[in-house]
């Protein structure tokens, strides 16, 4: 599977970078104090296949990825169309399983990567996984999403409550209209193409296009759709990362879909690449 670089201008995405900084540095000290006060290392984590040890691993093999990326390093630390296998390659790559040491190495892996990128602009094009190449803005949405979604899955294995706060899933989803894009599948879009305008608070409202075995994502300017999907923040990043089925979303009122294919949004998680 191929995957196409994003290196459009995506200026109209309007990334804060500033405020997304803000949230990685408050969530990466959230999932650390978290991981610091957990007894359980070996517990399962929430609906994942990885304890809850490993899973804190994974979020420091992650940042100081998104750390060598920011640093212009090329190599693919995971591949796009492997990442269940990657993922647990480079998990098994760091033996370190105490929560107190994974959780400081987390916090310095993202504190350089904030100070490595303080100087850098929102759209600048970094390398990535697969070496694709993604705007500073969008990685830095996805770099958040991972520990908002991972110190969730670390929490709820516990029985702990973990907020997850819209303000912050905003950066999520700006991240997501770089990143989507380079995690579809490629047939499925050929063979059964939709296009939806997307809206959500806080964020552009946008066309989706999966079409000619590609997803093109763009400003609205009033292009007719098949469909119309409105979705607050949160809710967006637990359907993109699989927390929530669009069934369950669309049952508690959170996502609301209507046109003249209303029913093709509960298909449209079938589009990408399971992550």
């Amino acid at each position: 599977m191929e995957y196409r670089e994003s290196a459009e201008d995506l200026d109209w995405v309007g990334f804060d970078l500033d405020g997304a900084r803000r949230a990685i540095s408050a969530n990466a000290a959230r999932v650390a104090d978290l991981l610091r006060s957990t007894s359980e290392p070996d517990r399962q984590a929430y609906r994942c296949d990885w304890t809850i040890a490993e899973t804190a691993a994974h979020l420091v093999v992650v940042a100081r990825a998104n750390l060598g990326y920011a640093q212009g390093r090329t190599e693919p630390v995971l591949e796009l169309n492997q990442l269940a296998v990657t993922n647990q390659k480079r998990i098994d790559q760091l033996p370190e399983r105490d929560l107190k040491r994974l959780a400081d190495a987390l916090e310095a892996a993202i504190e350089e990567f904030l100070s490595v990128t303080e100087a850098a602009g929102a759209t600048d094009l970094r390398p990535w996984h697969s070496r694709t190449r993604l705007p500073l803005g969008g990685m830095s949405g996805m770099l958040l999403a991972e520990l908002l979604l991972h110190g969730r899955d670390v929490a709820r294995a516990q029985r702990r409550r973990w907020h997850l706060d819209q303000s912050d899933a905003v950066h999520v989803v700006r991240g997501g209209l770089a990143f989507c894009p380079l995690v579809i599948h490629h047939d499925l879009a050929r063979e059964r193409p939709i296009t939806f305008r997307l809206r959500c608070r806080g964020v552009p409202t946008s066309i989706w296009v999966f079409c000619e075995g590609e997803l093109t994502i763009s400003p609205d300017q009033g292009q007719p759709v098949d469909l119309h999907l409105r979705v607050d923040p949160v809710t967006f990043m637990l359907l993109g990362f699989g927390r929530q089925s669009p069934l369950t979303a669309a049952l508690l009122g959170r996502a609301r879909t209507w046109g003249r294919k209303p029913l093709a949004a509960f298909r449209i998680p079938s589009y990408f690449v399971p992550g």
